[in-house]
């Protein structure tokens, strides 16, 4: 019997062990993003094999996530039948690791082949590989004496007041309760003398008894737990000092004559080992994660690279959120937008995601940012405690999280009814909005200060509001900002709004929400903005309200009308729409920019695996030169997985791709994509969702799609003379160039080095003054290690002091040369930069620039100009009374613009304003007539910016408009006299007054002013 049972199991042990391993022979096709499709779909788990470049995972053990009715045998069977064994003592109710026995190991079994088999079994709910943690910091040897995040000065050459304000909070923080962070990392010296006072204490646990006294799975656990090496002490292993670097940061001792001063003076450090030790999976990440929820932790601060995130991390995140804690993670330092981790944000709303910023308030050049990276903190060149009391300098994002999850907590000690998700909302609310930030973190960066602080003062009405620039799709505006309180200190942000008509308070929330990029600056200063997404040649109003730290709102100020220039092509969604399908995509109404429909790839749901939709322009559209094709997208795609695909055909060509968009940006932007069109030439676009075998999302939604000519102020095909400064290796090269012999190579010759930092920076301003919405375009011939090396696309707005990354380059072009394009700041001079970095190992060819091209929508500079009229012996509505306005050349009767319009009531019923917008700037004669009144002409009107009212006071008597007084005006009052609106005799003309009635004061004006004549 016992031989035959032993038989039999060691033939389920075989044909197991086949099964795992027939699985694992398409183990690399399914790196590439393809499922095995015998392996069922579980939609909302992590698929275990989309794992970054480079994502080292255990090779001798597996994490399992079983369904919560499974029991112990099933459990026990699942793991045996794959030739796996179940670690002792494990909550089945969370994730459980499973070994590779080794007589499995000795039979080739694989922990691939082990999860391709595990994914099959129903009783399982997920399965997945245990990803080693790495750490989110780029050490720095160069010592700084003082803490600029919490408190700057200048004195590190950075600008005054880039700082979280933490000193002006801490009066206010040391009168309230002790919070807990717990610091995931490898590890802190809590012997630092900067560090031994802030520790928190489990007040459940006698030191050293050898007994679990609060019968929470861990003895002696006074400190926190080492989940590293399995032990009660989170000391770090000889040669470590990340996590004693983030505790410093966290909560270092307040006023003890020592070292430094952590963000928080109220805040205790839980110190939970997860690095450095005989475990660095994610799996010791998880179980830390529960630990500090289930032991009283506000927060909890993990500075690693989640980007290969595991499903075993995801639903303890989704525990910590079940009870009410934040979990701040870094956002990484690939410099890369929409990173991966950003998977946990979608999925948890408990979790925030920190950007670095640098001591002038810009995003740090290595830090990730995207849609749910939500906030930034101080992250370059931090000084904090490090092991065997000593202290030194690091950059990364993971020094930024801690500077967040330390202000989320001692805000959290003074609002304890703030939800987790309040009090991050409350922080990205109260941050400061430095410009140099808004492109890539528009929630700026923390301010502790302003988080703790109690307004109830609304920031003062904004004034001058007015148009200064026209493009299609945008318009450039002018304005004087507003403050804090009042007048006093500064703005935190504007909100943006558009409507067909004026806008005022009562309205402001159902007009349209715009997309704007503008930087607050201090009260009483003029400054500029651009509001993207218009609808061209369409009078529109536009509303702005000034909000402060806090959340308090300003009235709101309406300026109108102004129009934009007309578009090539136009198409709103909203009739018959330019674009069709035979496909899965079809109009909605369920999301959409303006105002009531898009085009979606999937209605009603998310799009399907392995799909291929295609979105195609109906009839193709011909041009007279370069174009950008805009729209408006909210996408929600699997990153990195599912793509949004542009391709254009040229006078019927074959349609070849111009740009890719991956990953989640919900929030509706406005895309330019630029297309190098010659005159004559016929446009068709097309766009197309392409998804892989699993993870399925929401998808996109399209609207507002305009073709716009472009002007372009740049082209440099790399053959004359160049505009660029090289860092070595950087040169001009013939090995490779798009046209015709030359192009610009980071390494000529040969592979980029390891640990590369070289830039090709730009000599030159350029000129944008006459264009809105600058693109830069180039040629690009790549292949950069994917995932680690980069090459960012750069632009400065103050010749060369500051630059902006506008996007980057990673992966490979396979050999072939392919346009980029990348949207430039709104400003009057640019110059471009581009920077190769690269990691410690894997070096490849890198990159080829050639023939770049700088762009936009042309664009004048228009006026607003403001009028006042006065109609003499007037009685009726003067709105109804539409005023033709001349823009006369100086001394002449040439005609160089016109405009009707109709008056606003100002004071009595006989005198109105009106306001028109015009490009005719400089000296001209305005001359101003309406019906049944005489031309009046004001000479030498300076037209410029912010110019005063110009009045004309208008003679009445002209019933036939010809621009005088005469007997036949006399004539066509009295033989309407007595009429109304309606009776056989009634002759509008004849109501010179406006009164709707033809009585003898109409006769009066005529007789009056009769053989007067108009100007």
């Amino acid at each position: 019997m016992l031989g035959v049972c032993r038989s039999g199991r060691f033939r389920i042990l075989l044909s197991a062990i086949a099964v795992a391993m027939l699985g694992g022979q398409a183990l690399a096709q399914d790196f590439t993003g393809t499922r095995a499709l015998d392996i069922p779909a579980r939609p909302g788990i992590v698929d275990p094999f989309k794992l970054p470049a480079k994502t080292v995972y255990s090779k001798d053990h597996v994490v399992v996530g079983f369904y919560s009715n499974s029991t112990a045998a099933v459990r026990e069977l699942a793991a045996r039948q794959v030739g796996l064994s179940l670690r002792p003592g494990q909550d089945p109710t969370r994730h459980m690791i499973l070994d590779i026995t080794p007589a499995s190991e000795r039979m080739g079994l694989t922990v691939e082949s082990a999860v391709r088999a595990l994914l099959r079994n129903p009783a399982i709910r997920y399965a997945e590989f245990d990803v080693k943690l790495e750490r989110d910091y780029i050490p720095n040897d160069t010592r700084f004496s003082e803490l600029w995040g919490l408190n700057n000065t200048g004195q590190t050459g950075g600008t005054f007041d880039a700082d979280i304000d933490a000193p002006e909070a801490w009066d206010i923080v040391l009168n309230h309760p002790e919070v807990v962070v717990a610091d995931c990392d490898d590890g802190f010296d809590y012997n630092h003398p900067d560090l031994a006072g802030g520790m928190w204490q489990n007040p459940g646990e006698i030191p050293g008894n050898g007994i679990d006294d609060d019968s929470n799975g861990f003895i002696d656990d006074v400190l926190g737990w080492d989940f590293s090496d399995g032990d009660s002490s989170p000391l770090p292993a000889s040669g470590d000092s990340h996590g004693t670097h983030t505790a410093g940061t966290i909560g270092a001792e307040f006023d003890n004559n020592v070292g430094i001063t952590g963000v928080g003076p109220n805040v205790r450090i839980m110190g939970l080992r997860i690095y450095g030790g005989a475990t660095a999976w994610m799996t010791a990440l998880a179980n830390a994660i529960d630990y500090a929820w289930a032991n009283g932790a506000s927060v909890i601060s993990v500075s690693y690279n989640l980007d290969g995130y595991t499903q075993a991390v995801s639903d303890a995140i989704g525990r910590a959120k079940a009870a009410d804690v934040v979990y701040c993670n870094s956002a990484g330092n690939n410099g890369a937008q929409n990173p991966p981790r950003q998977g946990l944000r979608a999925a948890h709303d408990n979790v925030v995601l920190v950007a670095a910023s640098d001591h002038n308030d810009g995003k740090a050049s290595f830090s990730n940012y995207g849609s749910l990276v939500e906030i930034a903190a101080p992250g370059v060149d931090i000084l904090s405690t490090t092991p065997s009391n000593t202290y030194s300098v690091f950059s990364g994002t993971s020094m930024a999280c801690p500077h967040a999850a330390s202000t989320i907590a001692v805000v959290r000690s003074m609002n304890p009814g703030l939800s987790a998700r309040q009090v991050i909302d409350l922080m990205v609310s109260t941050a400061d909005k430095p410009s140099n930030l808004l492109a890539t973190v528009p929630g700026g960066r923390i301010n502790l200060n302003n988080a703790l602080e109690i307004d109830n003062t609304p920031p003062a009405d904004i004034a001058n509001l007015t148009v200064n620039k026209r493009g299609v799709t945008a318009a450039g505006f002018r304005m004087t900002a507003s403050g804090d309180d009042g007048m006093s200190g500064v703005a935190s942000h504007y909100e943006v709004r558009l409507s067909d008509s004026p806008i005022d308070n009562g309205n402001f929330g159902s007009a349209q929400a715009m997309p704007h990029v503008f930087s607050s600056t201090p009260a009483g200063t003029e400054f500029n903005f651009v509001v993207n997404g218009v609808e061209p040649a369409a009078p529109k109003y536009i509303g702005v309200r000034a909000v402060d730290n806090l959340g308090n709102r300003s009235n709101v100020k309406s300026f109108g009308p102004f129009a934009t220039n007309p578009a090539v092509l136009n198409d709103d969604v909203e009739g018959s729409s330019l674009f069709a399908s035979s496909s899965t995509w079809a109009v909605t109404n369920s999301n959409s920019f303006s105002p009531a429909n898009s085009w979606t790839d999937s209605p009603g749901g998310n799009y399907a695996s392995n799909a291929d939709e295609a979105l195609v322009q109906s009839t193709p559209v011909v041009v007279t030169g370069p174009v950008s094709l805009t729209f408006m997208a909210s996408m929600d795609l699997e990153s990195g997985y599912d793509y949004l695909r542009l391709e254009v055909s040229i006078n019927g060509g074959t349609y070849s791709e111009v740009k890719t968009w991956t990953g989640s940006a919900t929030a509706w932007s406005q895309q330019n994509v630029a297309v190098n069109a010659s005159n004559g030439d016929s446009l068709q676009f097309r766009f197309r969702l392409t998804s892989d075998g699993s993870v399925n999302r929401d998808g996109v939604y399209l609207d507002d799609f305009r073709v716009v000519s472009m002007a372009q102020v740049l082209f440099d095909d790399m053959e004359g003379s160049s505009d660029f400064a090289p860092d070595s290796p950087w040169a001009l090269s013939s090995e490779n160039a798009f046209s015709p012999t030359r192009a610009w190579s980071d390494s000529p010759g040969g592979n980029y080095a390891n640990n590369e930092d070289a830039s090709l920076e730009g000599t030159v301003d350029y000129d944008l003054r006459n264009i809105i919405n600058p693109t830069m375009s180039f040629m690009a011939n790549y292949n950069l290690e994917s995932g680690y090396d980069y090459m960012y696309v750069m632009a400065s707005g103050d010749a060369g002091a500051n630059y902006n990354v506008l996007g980057s380059l990673n992966g490979s072009s396979s050999s072939n040369w392919v346009a980029q394009s990348f949207g430039m700041p709104n400003v009057d001079f640019a110059r471009v930069k581009f920077r190769l970095t690269s990691d410690g190992s894997v070096v490849r060819d890198g990159v080829y620039l050639d023939d770049l091209t700088i762009f936009g929508e042309p664009c004048e500079e228009v006026v607003a100009f403001p009028g006042y009229v006065g109609l003499n012996n007037f009685l009726g509505d003067i709105s109804t009374r539409a005023l033709n306005v001349d823009v006369l050349d100086a001394g002449t009767n040439n005609v160089a613009a016109n405009f009707s319009v109709n008056p606003t009531v100002a004071g009595s019923v006989a005198t109105g304003t009106y306001m028109f917008v015009t490009d005719t700037v400089g000296t001209y004669d305005v001359r101003v007539k309406c019906d049944g009144y005489l031309a009046k002409r004001v000479n030498g009107v300076v037209i410029a910016q912010n110019m005063g009212q110009v009045s004309h006071i208008l003679t009445p008597g002209d019933a036939d408009g010809d621009n005088a007084v005469t007997g036949n005006d006399l004539i066509i009052t009295r033989l309407a006299l007595g009429s109304t609106p309606g009776s056989p005799r009634w002759d509008a003309r004849a109501d010179i007054n406006g009164d709707l009635v033809v009585d003898f004061r109409d006769v009066r004006a005529v007789a009056l002013n009769m053989g007067a004549v108009g100007d």
